[in-house]
């Protein structure tokens, strides 16, 4: 319902999905539902009850080890962060000061997220998935963060990945970051190079 807009919807029945798992106890499936109720609030731009659900969601997935949801939890949480500083880049109040506390805190979520992902690699096996996640919002990070040779690296190893196993959903997203970050370095052909082929 997301995916389509229905946001309403999707918010309706999300609240209902993670008040039955904690009705029945069952901790994933209410961790998942908050860590997506995250993703809608940030979506609406709703970024004080965003972090709220993002907060139950990590505490709650942080307590078993033996699911990967942890990670993907802080990835979106970093995500909603660059929403909230793209909402605001427009004010001329304090944006600044906001914008460097925001910067600086998706990058503690986002090395958490990747030592969370390394330990479920290390007892489980690894989740391609959260590993593209990962690198595409880091590479966002430090991009934003200018500081360009990691964001290369990161969003060089999202798109490796994103072909790898056929994500075509982020192709287009991680094309257009790398575009952005030419474009911060003054490539400007290269720019419209990516941006051509997003």
């Amino acid at each position: 319902e997301i995916a389509t807009g229905r946001l309403a919807s999707a918010e309706k029945h999300l609240l209902i999905k993670a008040d039955t798992a904690n009705t029945f106890q069952h901790k994933l499936r209410e961790g998942i539902a908050h860590k997506d109720l995250g993703q809608l609030y940030a979506i609406t731009g709703d970024f004080a009850k965003a972090r709220q659900h993002f907060g139950f969601a990590k505490t709650i997935l942080d307590q078993d080890i033996s699911n990967h949801q942890s990670s993907s939890a802080r990835c979106y949480e970093a995500s909603m962060l660059f929403r909230r500083i793209r909402s605001t880049s427009t004010l001329s109040t304090s944006v600044g000061s906001n914008r460097t506390e925001d910067i600086s805190e998706s990058l503690i979520l986002l090395h958490e997220a990747l030592r969370t992902s390394e330990a479920f690699e290390k007892q489980h096996y690894r989740v391609e998935r959260d590993s593209l996640l990962i690198h595409k919002t880091m590479g966002t990070a430090y991009r934003l963060s200018n500081q360009y040779s990691k964001a290369d690296y990161h969003l060089t190893e999202s798109l490796s990945l994103c072909r790898k196993i056929n994500a075509v959903e982020f192709e287009t997203e991680i094309l257009l970051e790398l575009g952005q970050l030419r474009s911060d370095q003054g490539e400007v052909f290269e720019a419209l190079r990516l941006a051509h082929e997003a």
